[in-house]
């Protein structure tokens, strides 16, 4: 219980101190979260969860102190998800993260992430020696290896090796070699062998040989003083000079090309010219010069404040959009030299706010003709024309920096060609070497393709053909165009009148199915293109058609070689029944056959089946558009037998059936064996007449055995005949009797025949429900023969009568039943045998005698029957 109490407290305190702190705090509900990249690649910026569709910005702030906002909306989770992209990235360090809603002052907590320097650039790293020029055996040297990515970034915690042309040199490795937090690896350097070292470098970690090279002269200890007095720079002055003078040492620096006035945060060129005494280039010049501008300590300096001139400089070095003021005011640029600093060179400039529009004194005798102030233009290279004085040598310069010179001719035009331009604003104007200076001429460059800030597509999963989909991107406002690609198939896209830089477009899903990939084509207005593939996919599924539901009660009869399959219809689909497919086999697992009804009736003969084989068999139905079930009936089984005639009827009180056919008592022979009623319908010769106009059954063939005739006949074909009924007579055109088929086999078997007398056969055909659908067949005899009586029965396992009339005892036979159909016991038999001569054949004559009589009104009650 008292622990109970303590953790109940505790909980309740907990909760009294965090409820104040977290409504005092001023901030969004929302967490942004970014992650970590490297310089050039993008950081994938989201929210935690905010209300659907909610608008929102991403605002960041990057290490050297720019701010960019990012516009993003929240998806149907509540989730708002962005890109910052590369182009944002290539400063290496810590970048601030944090989001506000459009139109409120408040915004989310503070978040980080880290911008990581790129891989080691073979081409912007360098080598920079402490001093060119080192006394052998007494003097040492510091060799300075600054690794950085291809944005100058530096990269530390990299191994460096530094290796000498000279393997008599010595190579002392400080701090392990490895570079520093400003990509700085520092090794010491000193020989006791004059003459002339180049320094090689190579970042161990990544395998990567730098491609700047270190030259330092070992000079042996009997030199003459030249070190005390000039250091390395007395040996650096030109043997050789433009005409007949002769540069001596470097006496000064001169800095060309920064105008008096600049922009705060304007990348501006440096040129730095090393001069002798008496203003001559001093072209020997390879001592290492430093930057300082005293009073601007964020001020960013050509190649970071030091840099070692050449041999291949020749005393003058161009630092290319290298130097950038960051506060406002008077700045003085001041060089010196690193082993003398007497040795100097100063440059003042007035740096104004970016806004402020430098006005230099125009003159009216010097112009720029074209380019036309204000145009823009979509390529990196501009030819400037301009008309003044004749013969004037001109200075060509943009955004206040000198590109080049130029003169006007005789005639007073000049011409200049200003290549390989950066995007953005470019201010140009000519001056005079008098000073004179043309009226500036701004315009706008844009070589940039478009960027695709964001692409959202209003399609979740699948979509049936034609579907309206909308599709939104953001990218720069005042596109030339914008448009989506599918299919081939191009849509213009318009920009929104609320939200420049917001693109919207309807398109239709393609009409069959399929996956189907969305590109996106963009058009500045200076007809820069881009073009972005598959950003996104439209996926299209048709919906899938009602199908017919499960056929039921499918049913089979057998017959000879066929199977009759009937079924109840199909009626509550949404489409007609077109037909029904059968599928059937000897396998239930295989249903390897199929039949088609020619319509929607529920019923159907399958023929050309092998007898006692057994057929497992299903069934689907078909509507009108040709969609099947996909559901097959339950799978039933029948297997098509050659049926007994006289199967499952009963021939009556006085006969039995035997071989297919009932023996009545009496001899007659037919369908039923009862005799009570005098006058029989059924036993009457009956006549048959049918219309004319109705087709007749071919005529039927017939072949005589002993006391049995088969008939064979080509099959109906007018109309369907599901049985045929065949007429028997003793005379001609008068019949007594019939047999109907159990199928519509075209062929039939009368037994228990009397041998040697002649009988009438004719033949009709019928349809499903018994009525006569054909002519009576032309009239064909046949008489059957044979020598004895013979019982037939099934199958006995006491024995049965050889060809030669005697019994075998113990075997099976066709020859086992009595006239009544029963199996003959072996006192039968052997009663049987014992009376085939003297006086027990009388016996036999009046038992047979007895036989026949009951065997006759058994079949006649039969018939009768059957008949009624």
């Amino acid at each position: 219980m008292k622990t109970k109490l303590k953790k109940f407290i505790v909980v309740i305190l907990g909760l009294m101190i965090l409820i104040p702190s977290v409504f005092a705090a001023d901030y969004l509900p929302v967490q942004v979260y970014a992650t970590d990249t490297v310089a050039g690649y993008p950081s994938a910026l989201r929210t935690s969860l905010v209300n659907p569709n909610q608008d929102v910005r991403f605002v960041v702030e990057k290490p050297d102190g720019a701010v960019i906002q990012v516009p993003a909306q929240a998806d149907l989770e509540g989730v708002a998800k962005t890109d910052f992209y590369g182009h944002q990235t290539k400063i290496a360090g810590k970048y601030d993260v944090a989001v506000v809603y459009p139109g409120s002052s408040t915004s989310s907590p503070l978040s980080t992430f880290t911008v990581y320097p790129d891989q080691v650039s073979e081409t912007q790293s360098t080598l920079r020696s402490t001093l060119q020029m080192v006394e052998a055996t007494k003097d040492v040297t510091f060799v300075v290896v600054t690794l950085y990515d291809q944005y100058r970034n530096p990269v530390s915690n990299h191994y460096v090796k530094l290796v000498s042309s000279r393997s008599e040199d010595n190579i002392e490795v400080l701090q392990q070699g490895v570079t520093d937090g400003n990509g700085r690896a520092n090794f010491k350097v000193k020989s006791s062998f004059p003459g002339i070292s180049v320094f090689t470098a190579m970042d161990v970690t990544l395998n990567k040989i730098l491609s700047d090279r270190e030259e330092v002269i070992f000079f042996a200890p009997s030199a003459p003083a030249i070190g005390s007095l000039y250091g390395a720079n007395l040996l650096s002055a030109d043997i050789g000079g433009d005409g007949d003078v002769l540069p001596g040492p470097v006496d000064s620096f001169e800095i060309e090309d920064v105008a008096s006035t600049v922009k705060v945060g304007e990348e501006l060129n440096v040129t730095v010219v090393a001069r002798d005494k008496n203003d001559n280039v001093a072209k020997n010049y390879t001592g290492t010069i430093l930057f300082s501008v005293p009073d601007d300590d964020n001020a960013v300096l050509p190649n970071n404040g030091e840099y070692t001139f050449k041999a291949s400089d020749q005393g003058k070095f161009t630092f290319s959009l290298s130097l950038q003021f960051s506060k406002i005011g008077k700045q003085e640029i001041q060089i010196f030299d690193k082993s003398n600093f007497k040795i100097t060179g100063e440059h003042e400039v007035e740096v104004v706010s970016r806004q402020a529009a430098i006005i230099s004194p125009t003159s009216s005798d010097l112009s720029i003709k074209s380019p036309a102030d204000g145009s823009e233009l979509g390529s990196n290279l501009v030819i400037i024309t301009g008309k003044g004085n004749e013969n004037m040598n001109l200075k060509i310069f943009d955004n206040d920096s000198k590109i080049g010179d130029s003169e006007t001719d005789g005639d007073g035009f000049f011409s200049f060609e200003a290549k390989n331009l950066s995007s953005g604003s470019h201010t140009f104007y000519a001056m005079s070497d008098t000073g004179k200076v043309s009226k500036s001429v701004t315009l706008k460059i844009d070589t940039i393709a478009p960027v695709l800030n964001s692409f959202d597509l209003d399609a979740e999963g699948s979509v049936v053909p034609g579907t309206r989909i909308d599709v939104e991107i953001q990218s720069e406002p005042g596109l030339e165009s914008a448009k989506l690609r599918v299919q081939g198939m191009e849509q213009i896209m318009t920009e929104s009148s609320s939200e420049p830089g917001t693109y919207e477009a309807t398109v239709g899903a393609p009409a069959q199915d399929g996956d189907f990939a969305i590109d996106v084509i963009l058009v500045d207005s200076l007809f820069n293109k881009s073009e972005f593939l598959n950003k996104g996919t439209i996926i299209v599924k048709s919906p899938e058609a009602n199908k017919p539901s499960t056929v039921k009660n499918l049913t089979a009869v057998p017959g000879d070689t066929v199977i009759d399959l009937t079924w109840d219809d199909v009626i509550d689909h949404d489409t007609d029944i077109q037909k029904y497919k059968i599928y059937y086999g000897v396998s239930m697992d295989n249903l390897d056959k199929t039949a088609e009804t020619l319509d929607s009736t529920a019923k159907w003969q399958l023929r050309d089946l092998t007898n006692d084989t057994q057929y497992f068999i299903a069934i689907t139905a078909v509507d009108s558009r040709d969609v099947e079930g996909d559901i097959k009936s339950t799978i039933i089984a029948a297997t098509p037998i050659l049926p007994d005639v006289c199967e499952n009827v009963d021939c009556g009180d006085n006969g039995a059936c035997s071989e297919g056919v009932c023996v009545c008592d009496e001899g007659w022979s037919g369908l039923t064996c009862n005799v009570e009623d005098e006058i029989d319908d059924t036993m009457l010769p009956v006549d048959i007449t049918l219309p004319v106009d109705t087709p007749a059954i071919p005529t039927p063939q017939p072949t005589a055995y002993d006391s049995t005739v088969m008939l064979t006949w080509t099959p109906f074909r007018e109309v369907q005949a599901y049985y045929y009924k065949v007429f028997i007579g003793f005379t001609s055109g008068q019949y007594t009797d019939s047999v109907i088929t159990q199928n519509n086999q075209p062929t039939v078997t009368i037994q228990d025949l009397v041998n040697n007398y002649p009988y009438y056969f004719a033949v009709v055909a019928l349809d499903i429900n018994g009525n006569q659908i054909s002519q009576l067949s032309y009239e064909v005899t046949a008489t059957p023969t044979g020598t004895a009586f013979r019982p037939s029965a099934p199958i006995s396992t006491s024995g049965y009568y050889d060809a030669n009339g005697n019994f075998v005892v113990g075997t099976t036979s066709a020859y086992n039943q009595n006239a009544y159909g029963q199996t003959m016991t072996q006192s039968q038999v052997t009663q049987a045998v014992k009376t085939k001569t003297g006086p027990e054949s009388l016996w036999v004559i009046f038992i047979s005698a007895v036989f026949a009589y009951f065997f006759y009104h058994h079949k006649r009650k039969v018939l009768t029957k059957l008949k009624t």
